[in-house]
């Protein structure tokens, strides 16, 4: 894009609805308004948009960015038709729109009060059950940091992989700190 003397460099239609897809997944798809990003930018591609480029040649990844559009048309109606995603819709695992209206319905992560605050010298309480409840790893995320497939298999594995994670984590956390 040229705005003058300086010329300013802008992502490609194809590399623009890439990384919606790719971002909302790695978050989870906890805001709705990711979603909304991603129908409008499916429905205002150009006509020469090139899917080749757009998917890449990552078949896991290319599996990921159809199955966002396809939540786009499952959830916000977003018209896939003509699309490689056309397909994905029909074959989208019954989790994946039920995880996304779980998530827009919880309170975000960054709201919560740090886990060590919120079970302070009360470890195994009620308290303590409800805090890892709160913090139980979203599938949608867990998912895509395991590198995972979107199926219709249980998402459980990954869960504990990613809850393990970050045990693992707030241990080294807490082992520095004393």
């Amino acid at each position: 894009m040229n705005l003058g003397r300086p010329e300013i460099r802008v992502l490609g239609a194809e590399d623009h609805l890439r990384i919606l897809c790719l971002h909302m997944l790695k978050h989870g798809a906890w805001r709705p308004l990711w979603l909304c990003d991603v129908a409008a930018a499916l429905e205002s591609r150009p006509s020469n948009f090139d899917w080749d480029l757009c998917l890449g040649k990552n078949e896991r990844r290319a599996d990921w960015i159809l199955s966002s559009l396809a939540l786009a048309n499952r959830l916000l109606g977003a018209a896939t038709e003509g699309t490689p995603a056309f397909e994905r819709t029909r074959k989208l695992p019954r989790w994946l729109a039920r995880a996304v209206l779980k998530q827009w319905n919880a309170t975000p992560r960054s709201n919560l009060p740090a886990f060590l605050e919120q079970v302070a010298g009360r470890w195994w309480t009620a308290g303590t059950v409800r805090a890892i409840h709160q913090r139980w790893p979203n599938p949608i995320q867990a998912t895509v940091d395991a590198g995972g497939a979107f199926t219709a298999t249980t998402r459980l594995p990954y869960q504990i992989r990613d809850c393990a994670l970050r045990a693992v984590e707030l241990a080294a956390s807490l082992r520095s700190t004393n």
